[in-house]
């Protein structure tokens, strides 16, 4: 494929689209015992100052379901990347402490562990601050543990925390996910401490959006996309050196 359209911030859609519907539809003709039931797109879906990323541009001109996977925080509509970082530290934090209360959570055989991704009722939103882990019993200048702590805390309980980020407008426009992955580390190794950016894309639910994201790492980025990006680098790799 050739790209005709330049490449303009936040219209990136508009310049990857064509070659991405014509290889689905080539699929859908070839191959339409192939033709997946959801796609997941590196780059976003209403993440984006216009709500239509190129996840939503991908599903509205497939007709196919697609979830959008943000592998940086697109910063819009009030949110920041301090503002999520101090959130996902802070909801971690709330997570653990629950997880250590909970005396019945402390069996091996315990129904908690290892279940599905836990998805946070309460978002992140620009117009209120974090709340403090403890902050009626904590002092000041008590560290809060780090990342890789509560990570590693929360991994015997779940594959994954998810936060809703809510942008200034009252709308929820993503999910940071965190601890998921893992899987394929040289060390053993709880999920990852780095979020994600998942999305709606098309025709999809945040919930299901994040529960097939978190269900199909192997490491911080979801198989179906670090395959394919593993693919193309070698793929041009070897057209570069034959």
């Amino acid at each position: 494929f050739t790209l005709s359209q330049p490449y303009v911030s936040s219209y990136l859609a508009f310049r990857e689209i064509e070659p991405l519907q014509t290889l689905i539809d080539r699929q859908k003709t070839e191959r339409p015992d192939m033709t997946p039931e959801v796609i997941l797109v590196d780059g976003n879906g209403i993440l984006h100052e216009r709500r239509a990323g190129l996840a939503t541009f991908v599903g509205v001109r497939t007709s196919i379901p697609t979830i959008g996977v943000g592998k940086t925080l697109y910063c819009t509509d009030g949110l920041r990347v301090d503002l999520v970082e101090e959130g996902v530290a802070s909801k971690l934090a709330q997570l653990v402490e629950h997880l250590e209360q909970r005396d019945d959570c402390a069996s091996t055989d315990d129904p908690c562990r290892q279940t599905s991704c836990i998805i946070c009722h309460a978002p992140i939103t620009p117009d209120e601050k974090s709340p403090k882990l403890n902050s009626n019993s904590v002092k000041e200048d008590v560290e809060r543990p780090s990342l890789i702590g509560l990570v590693q805390a929360i991994s015997a309980h779940c594959e994954g925390l998810a936060i809703p980020l809510k942008g200034t407008s009252g709308g929820i426009l993503a999910a940071a996910l965190v601890g998921h992955g893992g899987k394929i580390t040289k060390k053993k190794q709880s999920g990852t401490k780095i979020p994600i950016y998942v999305s709606v894309g098309h025709a999809i639910s945040l919930q299901e959006a994040i529960c097939i994201c978190s269900s199909l790492s192997l490491a911080r980025i979801p198989e179906p996309i670090r395959q394919a990006d593993l693919i193309g680098r070698d793929i041009i790799k070897r057209k570069l050196n034959p």
